[in-house]
């Protein structure tokens, strides 16, 4: 993964609606954790367990280290991810 996808990830991560109870949508239960788990499934399909780490990685890095330990959980059970 080039450092440009994981940029585009990291950007469509951070477009998920925020829930008023939880700050983000990412783990909300609803639609923005669906969401959030679509693009861990198609980062997994398209680049393996090492393009979810990157990604995880660049949004810590770029935005918000607590929103992408949340977005890790959300992906548990991806491929071989565990959160």
């Amino acid at each position: 993964m080039t450092g440009v996808e994981a940029a585009w990830y990291v950007t469509r991560l951070a477009q998920i609606p925020s829930s008023p109870l939880t700050a983000t949508g990412v783990l909300d239960g609803g639609a923005g954790a669906a969401e959030c788990r679509r693009i861990g499934v198609e980062i997994h399909r398209l680049h393996g367990a090492d393009g979810m780490v990157e990604v995880c990685r660049a949004y810590r890095e770029a935005l918000d280290a607590e929103t992408a330990e949340k977005i890790g959980k959300a992906w548990t059970g991806i491929g071989q991810w565990q959160g």
